[in-house]
C-alpha cells in the first residue's frame, strides 16, 4: 500500500481563522514554536510539514484537526499525480 509523504500540500486550511478565533497572533504562536515569526508566515503560507502543524497545534493547545478544520473537510493533493483528495475531518473519540 502507498502512502502519501508527510510533506504535502495541503489547501483549504483554516490555519490563519483557527489562529485568530483562539485569540493568538503569529508572533505569540510564534515564540511559543520557538521560531521566528516571519518563518511562521513562511509555513503557513507555504507547504507545511506534518510536523510543522503538529508543533503550532501543540503550542495552541489543540490538534492538528483543530488547526486545520474548515467545515470538516480539507483536500490535499498528491505529489505524484496531482489529484486533489478531499479528507473529512474529525476528531478522535477517545474509548474509555
Amino acid at each position: 500500500m502507498n502512502y502519501l509523504p508527510l510533506r504535502h500540500k495541503i489547501h483549504s486550511m483554516n490555519i490563519k481563522q483557527t489562529i485568530k478565533a483562539k485569540g493568538w497572533t503569529y508572533e505569540r504562536l510564534a515564540t511559543a514554536m520557538g521560531i521566528s515569526q516571519p518563518s511562521l508566515t513562511s509555513i503557513v503560507n507555504g507547504n507545511p510539514t506534518l510536523a510543522k502543524l503538529k508543533a503550532m497545534a501543540d503550542a495552541m493547545g489543540i490538534t492538528v484537526s483543530e488547526l486545520l478544520a474548515d467545515d470538516g473537510e480539507i483536500t490535499i493533493t498528491c505529489p505524484h499525480c496531482g489529484k486533489e483528495i478531499p479528507i473529512r475531518v474529525s476528531p478522535v473519540s477517545k474509548e474509555e
